[in-house]
């Protein structure tokens, strides 16, 4: 692929001062003057994500919701190891299914733990929810499991164990 570019900062930039600021006021002020406030929420309903924007500003503008896109959220970190990361991974998935995209999840080595029913009903993070939340978020959102059968089975987890773990 292409190389990566990045723009370093010059030393000789008339516009930045030593520490990196802008060191014209008059364009600062400009800059300030003209910005405009947009913000956009985004909610699960019966029907689907919904998405709401305001703006404020006369020059404001709001860009519609990007295209769906396809995810995967890949988990090998087990509730024994990073609980925060473990719920971390599934709040991920949930949000993003509830905007909209079309989300998976890989879940392998310590990380197939994660979808049983032990863990589901008490992993919580630090910060990153419940699993016991997030969990049913993603059923319901639509999000798709896939494990490791090799990980499962060094872990002693079965198919039939896993069989419901999918919506629909």
């Amino acid at each position: 692929g292409a190389p990566l570019r990045h723009r370093l900062p010059n030393c000789h930039d008339a516009r930045r001062g030593s520490d990196g600021h802008d060191s014209c006021p008059k364009r600062r002020k400009e800059e300030q003057t003209t910005q405009a406030m947009a913000e956009s929420t985004k909610e699960l309903t019966a029907d689907g994500a919904k998405v709401t924007t305001t703006a404020e500003g006369s020059s404001a503008t709001a860009a519609p919701p990007a295209e769906p896109k396809k995810l995967l959220v890949a988990l090998t970190t087990g509730p024994t190891t990073d609980a925060s990361k473990c719920a971390l991974a599934f709040l991920v998935a949930s949000k993003a299914a509830a905007a909209g995209h079309s989300v998976s999840m890989f879940l392998a080595s310590d990380g197939v733990q994660c979808l049983t029913d032990d863990v589901i009903g008490s992993l919580e993070g630090v910060g990153t929810g419940k699993l016991s939340e997030t969990y049913p978020a993603c059923v319901a959102a639509g999000v798709t499991f896939y494990v490791s059968g090799m990980s499962c089975k060094a872990r002693g987890i079965t198919p039939e164990s896993l069989a419901t773990k999918n919506a629909g």
